[in-house]
């Protein structure tokens, strides 16, 4: 398969790629310092660029058999950089007819059919009190996700 990776640079990212190049698939990743990618296969592009900007996506998602993003914010992002990420990531694939995303999200992130016990909803206002405005962002994320037409899994950690 070829996979088309976001986040591929960070902490859950370079594991996945890992993995990915491990299993045989080819991999196509978005950068923004293609230096932090410290992984060098023949079967691995890294694709300077960023999150935000549509085109550089699209380069990304053209071809791809399926994305994954493990997304997370970094010092000095936009407070809402997984939904513009996720917005962009969901047209560059309805423009290319990719259909299957996987996606991580934070366990706070809940679901509607969710029935979340006590102990989550401690963790969930917890994650609230100290780093709400980055909750809202992954909500809004998964809201998009939710409403879009493609095939997709939200893996919650």
């Amino acid at each position: 398969m070829k996979l088309a990776i976001f986040g591929a640079a960070g902490r859950t990212g370079i594991p996945l790629v890992q993995q990915a190049l491990e299993g045989g698939n080819d991999v196509v990743a978005l950068v923004r310092t293609p230096s932090k990618l410290s992984i060098r296969n023949e079967r691995l592009t890294a694709v300077q660029g960023d999150v935000a900007h549509l085109a550089d996506v699209e380069r990304v998602v053209q071809g791809a058999d399926a994305v994954l993003s493990v997304l997370g914010h970094v010092k000095g992002s936009e407070p809402d950089i997984l939904t513009q990420a996720i917005r962009n990531i969901i047209t560059a694939m309805d423009k290319y007819d990719v259909k299957r995303l996987v996606s991580l999200s934070g366990a706070s992130v809940y679901a509607p059919q969710d029935k979340p016990k006590l102990v989550n909803r401690l963790i969930k206002f917890y994650t609230q009190a100290t780093t709400g405005s980055l909750l809202k962002d992954a909500e809004q994320h998964f809201m998009v996700i939710q409403n879009s037409d493609v095939e997709w899994v939200v893996v919650r950690q």
